[in-house]
């Protein structure tokens, strides 16, 4: 592989609330997650404004995922060889990045 964007990555944004560069940004990168630090956070209502205004820039690719899952479903995506193996082993790893970001 060649390319130099990361397969996944999770992105901050400079602010309190999200610029439109930052939005058109996630929007093209569809990144795996969001971290807010202090420079983000100034009041409850706020930070939901912007957990929301974040959220919105995934929504297209998110709903593209659940597309691309529910179509190898229909396809009989669970009867190929290797099915539960793969699962498992994607369970166990968002399981694992979960549990670890919790102590990072």
């Amino acid at each position: 592989m060649t390319s130099t964007t990361p397969l996944a990555a999770v992105f901050g944004c400079a602010g309190p609330e999200l610029q439109p560069d930052e939005a058109e940004f996630f929007r093209a990168n569809s990144p795996l997650g969001f971290i807010l630090f202090a420079r983000n956070c100034d009041n409850p209502a706020q930070i939901r404004r912007l957990a929301a205004d974040l959220r919105a820039t995934v929504d297209e690719f998110r709903a593209d995922e659940i597309e691309h899952h529910d179509t190898g479903i229909a396809h009989g995506a669970e009867q190929a060889p290797g099915f539960e193996l793969m699962s498992g082993a994607i369970r166990a790893g968002t399981k694992l990045a979960i549990w670890l970001s919790t102590r990072v």
